[in-house]
């Protein structure tokens, strides 16, 4: 486990080094697949500000976390 965490750790850095010198361009987009209520409309619109403001790292970090946690590798 330990070397996959290193290799992430290394492409994070070199996505963020990327991103610092323009090289890539990040576009964030989300999109519902199921319908939702009206009550929900508030929570999935304030996900989506938080997601939609969230660091690269951030979001990576997250994903890591929730895949770990879904014991998906």
């Amino acid at each position: 486990m330990y070397p996959r965490l290193i290799e992430q750790e290394r492409a994070r850095a070199e996505l963020q080094r990327r991103i610092a010198a323009g090289e890539v361009q990040i576009k964030a987009e989300l999109r519902p697949r199921a319908v939702i209520e009206h009550y929900d409309m508030t929570l999935l619109t304030l996900l989506q500000q938080h997601v939609a403001a969230m660091s690269v790292a951030d979001g990576l970090k997250l994903f890591n976390e929730t895949f770990a946690r879904l014991g998906i590798q």
